[in-house]
């Protein structure tokens, strides 16, 4: 999360992390947090916010050196994760089943609440224009008003939630472990890139001068240059429930295989790096070789008729 030069990051349990030198090093700040776990951030104005499991939302005005709670309205002892804004009313996803979305109209001195969904708990929220995105485990919404909510396309690449956000260019970006994906038409259609960070964990990320910032779970903030993601432009990328692609065993230490999609036999198999070099390809699906790739993490693609799937593959 940026702050004009300075990034944010949530550290969990530790706290939020912050940058002034363009991520190269980070410091962390937690006083008054009061030992919750910290989920997601929000900058509004000169101030950022914090949503917390436990402890509801907290902010901070001195550049994260002390955090108040601002929690009145908010569930007791509320489980918040996503924070969003649309014009001047903040956002903030509470967790459960049905999970409920929050507004403050006064800069988080009070919440109500203004929306309650079947949706599982909302991950993220981000705006582009007069619309308000919100991630949540029923895949991506949208709204102009933050109370009524329609589906939009979204990439699946796999179990567990990814982050999305938009960056200076107006395009929209999609980050999770392994993946790294743009859209240019507000999320009708996504393009897949090859080379988000080396480590496990759907990553916060941060767009700050040509690069792209990402919170890992095991290596800290890691990040790439823009230019380093290179984005398949011919065919949109295709969610796996739509098509059927899964490959098995994975982990693999000797070959794998792969269940097609229905109507799929001729389709074109690649195994790439993660910084999208491609290191083999295959036009058979079954008993596929991997003898002499190096152990490690590897993606493969499938070119279909609807576009292009990837999936990650873990090589023993």
């Amino acid at each position: 999360m940026r702050l004009g030069n300075d990034l944010y990051v949530p550290l969990g349990s530790s706290g939020v992390g912050k940058s002034t030198d363009g991520g190269n090093t980070f410091v962390v700040g937690n006083t008054g947090l009061n030992q919750v776990q910290v989920n997601n951030l929000l900058v509004a104005g000169n101030t950022v916010f914090a949503s917390s499991y436990g402890g509801g939302t907290y902010r901070t005005t001195n550049g994260g050196a002390g955090w108040q709670n601002c929690n009145i309205g908010q569930p007791t002892n509320a489980g918040c994760y996503g924070m969003g804004k649309l014009g001047n009313t903040l956002f903030v996803g509470m967790n459960g089943v049905p999970s409920t979305i929050f507004k403050s109209i006064n800069n988080g001195n009070s919440w109500s609440e203004v929306a309650n969904t079947s949706w599982g708990r909302v991950e993220s929220f981000f705006t582009v224009g007069s619309i308000i995105f919100a991630v949540s485990g029923d895949g991506l919404k949208r709204s102009t008003n933050g109370m009524d909510w329609i589906s939009v396309t979204s990439p699946v690449l796999g179990s567990g939630f990814g982050q999305f956000g938009s960056g200076p260019d107006g395009k929209l970006y999609y980050s999770s472990t392994y993946h790294f994906a743009v859209s240019t038409d507000t999320g009708a259609t996504w393009f897949e890139g090859i080379g988000n960070q080396d480590d496990d964990g759907p990553g916060h990320f941060a767009i700050l001068n040509g690069k792209v910032f990402a919170g890992t779970s095991y290596s800290g903030v890691v990040f790439r240059n823009t230019s380093e993601f290179v984005f398949t432009a011919n065919k949109p990328l295709v969610a796996e429930k739509e098509c059927g692609f899964s490959i098995f065993p994975n982990p693999t230490s000797h070959n794998f295989s792969i269940q097609m999609p229905d109507g799929e036999m001729d389709s074109k198999v690649s195994l790439l790096g993660l910084k999208g070099e491609l290191i083999r390809t295959w036009t058979n699906h079954q008993n596929l070789g991997i003898e002499g790739i190096i152990p490690g993490f590897y993606m493969v693609k499938l070119q279909t008729s609807k576009g292009e799937v990837i999936k990650k593959l873990m090589v023993e």
